[in-house]
């Protein structure tokens, strides 16, 4: 209650001014049998933009997800952001250690893409500079372009990760929207370890039904082992305004051939608040199948 009240203070004193502010993302708290073991998990991804004139403004943010599991073992990954914006005629300009674009693009507008967002990454892989960010919570900084030409959306981003081995990431994504349906073409390229991910998302929606298909390619220019490639789908469909079902399924071609399938619901209700459960069976080679249950309750940010 103490930090509702403190963040509705702080937006409306950013609305007393000539500046403006904006809350979007996701918060989501998580309980989890995983073939028999039970997790709980703290997911969300939060982003602050805040406009001081027409021209300049600041965004900051934070993504990533902690969970707990047997005997206390505790796992977190995250990663935040933190960019001076300057708006031109062109398009939107971002220094600082701003987000990579491929992660923003690649997550549609549809309830699918909200599913698979609550429980870290889902039906679809992050890109390789947010999970280099992630797997050491590291340091980073760089650039970001983002506009609008002839009705595509264009989006460059240029990564350095501060610690390790200073992984340098470019990554170059473009999307354009028609009447119901989106498609989305990334690349991205790590110059320090020649390794390229290409990226495809085709997603739309049909009155109550969502769709999402989604490619990701990836290869290591100095080992080939470690090529693989994911294919993920998923449908959704809107029984009431509040409640939506769906169902996915994601597989990795690579040495292990993972696979998994979902089947899950959700229900919105009070002030953006929702709650979602899932079954989910996860197989890979030469190893039995993971039966995993879930439940989460979480909020919708949008201030």
């Amino acid at each position: 209650m103490k930090r509702t009240l403190l963040t509705t203070s702080i937006l409306a004193l950013m609305a007393a001014s000539s500046a403006s502010a904006e809350v979007s993302g996701f918060v989501a708290w998580s309980v989890e049998d995983y073939g028999g073991e039970g997790y709980r998990a703290l997911s969300g991804d939060v982003t602050l933009s805040y406009q001081f004139s027409p021209l300049l403004g600041v965004e900051a943010g934070i993504w990533g997800f902690t969970d707990r599991g047997p005997g206390d073992d505790r796992t977190t990954e995250r990663a935040s952001f933190l960019a001076l914006t300057i708006n031109s005629a062109i398009g939107t300009f971002q220094v600082g250690a701003p987000r990579p674009v491929i992660d923003d693009y690649i997550r549609t507008p549809t309830p699918v893409s909200e599913y698979w967002d609550i429980y870290g990454y889902g039906g679809y892989t992050t890109s390789l500079a947010i999970d280099d960010l992630f797997s050491g919570n590291n340091s980073h900084y760089g650039a970001r372009f983002d506009g609008t030409f002839a009705g595509v959306d264009v989006g460059l981003s240029f990564t350095r990760e501060t610690e390790g081995t200073y992984d340098d990431y470019t990554q170059l994504v473009v999307r354009r929207e028609f009447d119901n349906i989106g498609l989305v073409l990334g690349y991205e390229h790590e110059s320090t370890e020649s390794e390229t991910a290409l990226y495809l998302s085709i997603y739309g929606t049909w009155g109550p039904v969502g769709a999402v298909l989604f490619i990701n390619d990836y290869s290591d220019d100095e080992d080939s082992d470690y090529d693989e490639t994911l294919y993920s789908v998923g449908l959704s469909y809107d029984i009431t305004d509040e409640l939506t079902a769906g169902v996915s399924y994601f597989e990795i071609s690579n040495e292990d051939d993972e696979a998994e399938y979902a089947i899950w619901t959700r229900y919105d209700f009070w002030q953006n608040a929702f709650v979602s459960a899932g079954y989910s069976n996860y197989s890979e080679i030469g190893e039995p199948d993971l039966k995993i249950w879930d439940l989460s309750i979480g909020w919708d940010l949008a201030y």
